[in-house]
Parts: structure tokens; sequence; C-alpha cells
């Protein structure tokens, strides 16, 4: 694409003496999108009731904090919505590499209150099933790769590899 470029010439008096123009190829700078990375849990692909609260990016590790973005969870025994926090702790989980970093996710998890008077639980932790089961200490992805990995390679060679990324 191609763009006339005009300048005009001032005399010394500071008077205008004429235009000269010339055609100057013009580089394309693609525009940035609205809400074009404005999530970066796209690029771990992590669900998406979760929000990035602070990234940490070390020489060998990549470390996210991570926390829901809900107000409110289900109780898993009565399935009663409830509010109200009892507490909060963190949950490290460990996900696959990126650019050759081990990367790291800590969960703010909230415990709630279970609001109704006729279930026998009285308190509960978020869960976080389409990320990682109950207890778990790495993710749902990174368990299904490194499962792979052994079935298909199987012992020393699976180690190895599995070590290089």
């Amino acid at each position: 694409m191609y763009t006339w470029l005009c300048s005009t010439l001032r005399d010394r008096s500071g008077g205008k003496r004429g235009i000269i123009g010339e055609l100057r190829p013009i580089r394309m700078i693609p525009r940035r999108r609205k809400n074009s990375m404005t999530n970066p849990l796209l690029l771990f692909a992590l669900p998406a009731d979760l929000q990035l609260e602070d990234l940490l990016i070390e020489s060998e590790t990549l470390t996210l904090l991570l926390s829901s973005s809900q107000s409110h969870q289900a109780c898993p025994d009565c399935a009663h919505p409830s509010s109200r926090v009892h507490s909060r702790y963190r949950r490290r989980l460990a996900d696959l590499p990126c650019q050759r970093r081990a990367v790291e996710l800590y969960l703010k998890v909230r415990r709630f209150f279970c609001e109704n008077p006729a279930c026998s639980r009285r308190t509960f932790a978020e869960s976080f099933p389409d990320l990682a089961p109950a207890y778990a200490r790495r993710t749902l992805r990174q368990g299904k790769t490194l499962g792979e990995i052994a079935f298909a390679l199987g012992g020393r060679a699976g180690r190895a590899i599995a070590s290089k990324s």
C-alpha cells in the first residue's frame, strides 16, 4: 500500500514556496483488537471461572496466583448455594511447563458455611473440577500428559522425556 506524502517548502522569509510530493510505501501495522489477550488465562487453557491475581516469572518457574471469580458455591451434599465464607487457604498445583519453565498454580480456595439447617455438612471447600480433582497435586492436563508418556514409552525412557519438558 502506498500513500502520497506531501510537504511544503518554505522560503527564508517564512512564506510558502511550493508543494513537493513523493510516493512512499507505508508499513501496515495491524491494529490491536479489543479484548485481545486481556485474559492471560487463555494462554494456559484454564477454566473461565478463575481470575489471575498475580504472575511471577523466575528463571526456572512461572507461578500463577489464581482465585475463583464466583461469589457463591453450592454445597456438594444438598446443593444449597452459599456465599458465607468460613475461611481461606492456598492450594498448590503443578501444571504443564511453558517455555521450558515449570508452572505452579497457587489457588486461593475458600471454605463456605452450608446455610441449609437440614444438611449434615457444616462447611465445605469450593471445588475446581475442570482444573484438578480434590486432594490432587497436579492439574488434569499434566496428569493426562504424564499418563500418555508413561503408557507410550514406559520406565526410564518416559522419565527422561518428561523431565526434558
